[in-house]
């Protein structure tokens, strides 16, 4: 980075705008004009921030971020948009990034893709990065909602097992002991009912009447 990108770089952290059209009009090169003025008015929050990304994917250094940055911008105003973006970033990246997949996943199942959502859901969990446990619980929520108990249950028996989370164990739990009935397994039923009370009494209360 030469100076004038430092000092934009600073000020962009402070909020501090004064200025900033000057030092970026300064820069040597037009990708680099355009890729700090995106970043301005990225801050700002201003509309004009979407001429600035889609000028950004014609360069090849930027293009993973514009296309990124497009996603998130459509992801709430146009799911076909975003998806767009996101499969543009995943080309450029040959190995994207949980955050990617995860925002691919989303999308298909707002669009009632499933299929093509636990693909990606399954793509992030296979990381074991920070977003695993987010879309292994979201693909076990789909398999579930298609009565796919197997898968569901393979995926909630995972989720059980994950440390420090109280809420998801007692959610998982909760899953388990209802495969456990369906398939007549009181013995095991009951045993997770009884952790399950010691956990969240209120949401063992449902399943009293069985045990």
């Amino acid at each position: 980075e030469n100076n004038t990108a430092k000092i934009i770089t600073l000020k962009l952290q402070k909020k501090d705008y004064k200025d900033i059209e000057k030092y970026i009009a300064e820069l040597p090169t037009e990708e680099e004009r355009v890729y700090y003025t995106a970043q301005y008015y990225a801050a700002k929050k201003d509309p004009k921030v979407v001429k600035e990304y889609e000028t950004l994917l014609q360069y090849d250094k930027y293009k993973a971020y514009a296309s990124k940055s497009l996603g998130d911008y459509y992801f709430e105003k146009d799911l076909s948009k975003a998806k767009k973006y996101y499969g543009t970033y995943a080309t450029v990246n040959k190995n994207p990034d949980e955050y990617i997949l995860y925002r691919l996943g989303q999308a298909n199942e707002k669009e009632n893709n499933l299929k093509m959502a636990l693909t990606d859901y399954k793509a992030v969990y296979s990381k074991n990065g920070k977003l695993a446990n987010d879309a292994m619980l979201r693909a076990a929520e789909i398999y579930d909602k298609q009565e796919n108990v197997v898968e569901a249950e393979k995926l909630f028996t995972k989720l059980y097992a994950v440390k420090n989370n109280k809420d998801l164990k007692a959610y998982s739990i909760e899953k388990l002991i209802y495969y456990k009935l369906v398939k007549e397994n009181t013995k095991e039923a009951k045993k997770l009912y009884d952790e399950l009370k010691k956990l969240d009494a209120k949401r063992a209360e449902k399943f009293k009447a069985y045990f």
